[in-house]
This record gives C-alpha cells, sequence and structure tokens, in this order.
C-alpha cells in the first residue's frame, strides 16, 4: 500500500510540473503594435500646430474615442509622433473604423472644421505599423516613468546586400 501511495504522490508531482511548465509556455509575453503617424511640422507654425492638435484630442476625449491611449512625441527636428496602440496588424482597419464613425458621429463639416488648424502646419506626414519585439528588449534598472527619453533609429534592409 505504502509503495502504491508513493508511486500515486510521484506521479501527482510530475502532472503538476508538466502542466505548470505548459501553462508557462503559453503565457509568454507578445509583441506590441502601434499604429505611427508622423508629422513633419513647419518650425513657424509649432505652436498652431499643437493647438490643433489639442483640438483633436479633445474631440477623441469627448466622444470616448475607443482607443487605448495615443501618446505623441516630438523629436529635436520638429518630427511629432502619434502612437497608438493595436491589439494585432487587422487593429490597423479597427482603427480606420472607429474614427470613421467618431466622424459620423461628428459630423464631416465639424470635423473639417477642428482638424483645419493643424492641417496648414505640416510639412508632410507618413502613416507606419511599428512593432515593438518584446524577445529582443532590454529591461534596465529605470522605471517607465523615470524614463525622459526614446532613441529610435531608422535601418532599411535591402535584400542580397551586406
Amino acid at each position: 500500500m505504502k509503495k502504491l501511495v508513493t508511486v500515486f504522490v510521484v506521479l501527482l508531482f510530475w502532472m503538476t510540473l508538466i502542466i505548470n511548465n505548459g501553462i508557462a509556455q503559453e503565457t509568454k509575453p507578445e509583441d506590441y503594435f502601434y499604429y505611427v503617424i508622423t508629422d513633419v511640422v513647419k518650425p513657424s507654425m509649432i505652436s498652431e500646430y499643437e493647438a490643433g492638435l489639442k483640438k483633436i484630442i479633445r474631440t477623441f476625449k469627448d466622444h470616448k474615442l475607443d482607443i487605448p491611449f495615443m501618446q505623441v512625441s516630438m523629436t529635436e527636428d520638429l518630427l511629432y509622433y502619434q502612437l497608438i496602440p493595436l491589439e494585432d496588424l487587422q487593429g490597423i482597419y479597427k482603427l480606420e473604423e472607429t474614427i470613421g464613425k467618431l466622424i459620423d458621429k461628428v459630423g464631416n463639416k465639424k470635423w473639417q472644421e477642428i482638424t483645419k488648424d493643424s492641417y496648414p502646419t505640416v510639412v508632410y506626414d507618413k502613416l507606419a505599423v511599428i512593432v515593438e519585439k518584446v524577445n529582443l528588449g532590454y529591461e534596465g534598472g529605470l522605471k517607465p516613468e523615470e524614463i525622459k527619453y526614446i532613441r529610435w533609429a531608422d535601418y532599411y534592409i535591402h535584400p542580397g546586400k551586406n
């Protein structure tokens, strides 16, 4: 009887380890996706751009736009980055649909009135998706709220060239 109980306890222990290991493997962190709007702003019109962007953000808040957040950053050469998180790459379509519903709710004429102040301030803009590769990151000793600057670097890969 002792042997049977011992075998049962050992089997139970191994099954628990296997199940916990399987659960741990399934909960690996995933990559994060962000929709990025890059605006190149005319140096003489920074205050007008920011005032126009504040109107747009206020409209998002007033109508409770269905996005987790929108982060705005500026570089020293006056590039403004607006980052909006996406669940996955299909999230681009959901975001476009969400903005479309907002414009329908506000009205096209009113939306043009809200956004008209920021358009003349922009030299050009770019749209892109950034993938934050969680498995390629490094976390140092700083807490997220202590980080004051982020350095981004663009690298272009040309297949077949070194």
